[in-house]
């Protein structure tokens, strides 16, 4: 993926990627929204038949409502005030959504017949296959979106190879009704949860875009990415890890998980240190040197974010304590303080005219303290008597 990357950054300009990062962003949120968090729910029938209505009733509501927006976007015929996507994008942007729905309806389905296989085959044949085509399409010289055709590759190769391996949940209109009759609760509590997490996981980028050039857009995007990569490998590594084993514990009497708390927690810190000097040190250099010059500016937004990425590599795997520990309003408050935190921001760099970097810098700053206190509202449920 890291390899594909660096291609990619050689082929396409900031510009072309600041468009893909927005349409990924807006993609990711709305990929959230369209199911009403159903998706989540798939795990929760009592067998195979019951997870194969819920999976399909996620389908169909995600269906319903893409169809829906494609149509408002043909009648529209103009672009969206606000949006930095070409005409193009904005047409395969509802496509792109139910694909992504239906890839997050379908991993839930795998999960809950327990083919973890296909899961990890998946997450690499839809890396392999995106870049592959936005790789290509550059290199060829055509014309159009290739980025975001990749993209769109990526999620259609993830949902052929979960439809081959775990089949799709068809079933019957009836059965459907009595699903959203069921789930109605379920929906009115879970799907505005997952808009505000979502939304302030991509505010950020949203936000850029709205107040920059899409060059600007691109360089912040391409930090994202990039940085991304190790952060998340290890977050998703330690967050499986550290899951099973407070849930297993928790399960056992009760035993209390603060001695793996901290553990992995000094793990994760080591691990930060080590990625803050590194970028501290040579960012610029580094994508400069693998990137290309056009890039060297990405390195600089390294240097600004690289907390903040340590941040997310420390608080984010163990910030599942509040879920262990049946903390889900405290989870919902902070969402939506980040998500505040950020348009404050926004606004206020409006007012003020920040700077690209000045702006960075301060986003950066706001959202690494709010990790930080997101890993103290986890310590404290581990260390309290009543509870993980």
């Amino acid at each position: 993926m890291l390899a594909g990357m660096v291609v990619v950054g050689r082929l396409y300009d900031p510009a072309e990627f600041g468009e893909y990062g927005v349409f990924a962003a807006f993609s990711a949120i709305a990929s959230v929204m369209v199911t009403l968090r159903l998706d989540l729910a798939v795990p929760l029938g009592h067998d195979n038949g019951e997870m194969r209505q819920i999976a399909a009733a996620s389908l169909v509501m995600a269906a319903m409502i893409c169809t829906t927006v494609f149509g408002v976007m043909l009648l529209w015929n103009r672009a969206i005030p606000g949006v930095a996507i070409g005409r193009s994008g904005l047409l395969l942007l509802p496509l792109s959504i139910l694909l992504g729905a239906a890839r997050s309806t379908l991993n839930q389905f795998a999960v809950a017949l327990g083919e973890f296989r296909v899961i990890g085959r998946r997450a690499v044949a839809q890396s392999v296959a995106m870049v592959l085509v936005q790789v290509v399409w550059g290199a060829c010289g055509l014309m159009g979106p290739g980025l975001v055709i990749g993209y769109i590759f990526g999620q259609l190769t993830a949902c052929v190879m979960y439809v081959m391996s775990v089949g799709l949940p068809l079933v019957k209109p009836h059965h459907l009704i009595g699903v959203y009759r069921e789930f109605r609760q379920y929906m009115m509590v879970m799907a505005p949860q997952g808009a505000i997490n979502s939304l302030g996981t991509q505010l950020p980028l949203i936000t850029v875009s709205w107040l920059y050039q899409s060059d600007v857009v691109g360089l912040f995007s391409m930090t994202q990415k990039v940085m991304g990569m190790p952060v998340g490998l290890v977050s998703t590594a330690m967050s499986q890890v550290y899951i099973s084993f407070a849930a297993a514990r928790r399960r056992e009497n009760g035993v209390s998980v603060k001695g793996l708390f901290f553990r992995v927690s000094k793990s994760l810190a080591l691990i930060s240190c080590i990625l803050v000097l590194v970028i501290w040190a040579i960012g610029p250099w580094l994508f400069t040197s693998v990137l290309g010059q056009e890039w060297r500016v990405s390195g600089h937004y390294a240097q600004l974010m690289v907390v903040l990425f340590a941040a997310q590599m420390i608080a984010v795997p163990v910030s599942t304590t509040l879920i262990i520990g049946r903390r889900e309003k405290t989870q919902l408050a902070w969402d939506a303080a980040r998500m505040g935190s950020v348009l404050v921001i926004f606004m206020s760099a409006r007012y003020w005219d920040f700077s690209p970097e000045a702006y960075v810098m301060l986003v950066a700053l706001v959202l690494s303290i709010a990790y930080l206190v997101l890993w103290e509202l986890s310590r404290r449920v581990v260390v309290s008597p009543v509870s993980c």
